[in-house]
This record gives C-alpha cells, structure tokens and sequence, in this order.
C-alpha cells in the first residue's frame, strides 16, 4: 500500500479499504494454515505467506 492510484477522497477510501481486507484474507489464511499444522500463527511470516500467495496466483496464468 505505499501507492495509492487513485484520485478522488472517496476511491482512496475504497482504495484503503480493499487493502485491509486483503490483509485480513492473508491473515486468516495464515490463522487457517497454523491451525492446520498445530502451530501458533504468529510463528508464520506475512511476507512469506505473500510471496507464496503471488508465486501461485502467477501459476495460474
């Protein structure tokens, strides 16, 4: 989130917003996987699960 593209007061809201729910889809997907593996979802890294996450959205191409 270090650019925001958009112009007006309201789609920078917007903007901002779709980044928090991408954020907090992130985290619940690390929250799903520590579970799923017994560990504590702290232990997991934001930036790894997001290079994992980027590496498979580009497989799919």
């Amino acid at each position: 989130m270090d650019i925001l593209r958009a112009k007006s007061p309201r789609m920078i809201g917007k903007e901002i917003g779709v980044h928090f729910l991408a954020y907090n889809l992130v985290c619940g997907l690390m929250a799903r996987t520590a579970a799923g593996a017994q560990l504590v979802a702290r232990a997991l890294s934001f930036k790894g699960a997001m290079q994992l996450l980027v590496a498979f959205h580009q497989q799919l191409r």
